[in-house]
């Protein structure tokens, strides 16, 4: 499974789907950490059953899958973890861009 946000106009939504099939498992009209969790709850028992959820480094979303997927493996999505690297990276060239020019 995975899960992120979306925005749509000026509103944010939770959509959670499955990775094999690409069909929307669930879609929520919020991004909070309290109505995602009271979504997901919705589920109850057939959270058990999902093997690997995937996230992005966002609090909520950490914390939800935590708490929702108990027995699920989390994995960050590379593309969060890519722009993570690239801002890391481009951090570190700025710094010495700024050393070499003093």
């Amino acid at each position: 499974m995975s899960i992120d946000d979306k925005a749509i106009g000026h509103e944010g939504f939770t959509i959670m789907s499955n990775t094999q099939t690409g069909k929307i498992a669930m879609m929520i009209e919020s991004t909070k950490g309290k109505a995602v969790e009271s979504a997901l709850a919705l589920f109850d028992k057939d959270l058990e059953k999902v093997k690997s959820i995937s996230c992005d480094m966002s609090p909520t979303y950490l914390k939800a899958c935590r708490l929702q997927f108990s027995s699920a493996q989390m994995v960050i999505d590379k593309f969060h973890v890519m722009q993570h690297v690239c801002g890391a990276v481009e951090e570190v060239r700025l710094r010495i861009k700024k050393a070499q020019m003093e």
